[in-house]
């Protein structure tokens, strides 16, 4: 459980990066009202894909285009993955090769309800 100050997005020479940021970062600024600061109550979520390195060094070792195939694997992982944490509520806040730092904003009980209910799988 996290409830700490969180750094306001800024804005880059007027250019609108909402496309390209989080939901939660961009809604943050609204949230402001002129402070620098956000206060938010909410979790955390490190994601990182085990054994990763050890099936890229495969791939590209085994195949011509074992890059290409690796991209497919991660893009096929991570909508999937996405896909669930943005029906739990939560929200990507940054991506790192094979990480994922993901933000549920509020209280632990309510987290604990949506990880315990099952989206079905198509």
């Amino acid at each position: 459980m996290l409830d700490q100050a969180v750094p306001r997005v800024a804005p880059l020479g007027g250019v609108n990066l909402r496309a390209y940021a989080a939901a939660t970062a961009t809604a943050w600024d609204g949230r402001a009202e002129g402070r620098s600061w956000v206060q938010a109550t909410g979790s955390l979520l490190k994601v990182d894909l085990s054994g990763f390195t050890r099936l890229a060094e495969r791939l590209v070792r085994s195949e011509i285009t074992g890059a290409e195939h690796l991209n497919t694997v991660l893009n096929d992982v991570f909508v999937s993955l996405i896909e669930e944490i943005h029906a739990r509520g939560g929200d990507v806040l940054q991506f790192g090769g094979d990480a994922l730092l993901v933000w549920f904003e509020g209280p632990e009980e309510m987290l604990s309800h949506h990880s315990s209910q099952q989206t079905p799988k198509p």
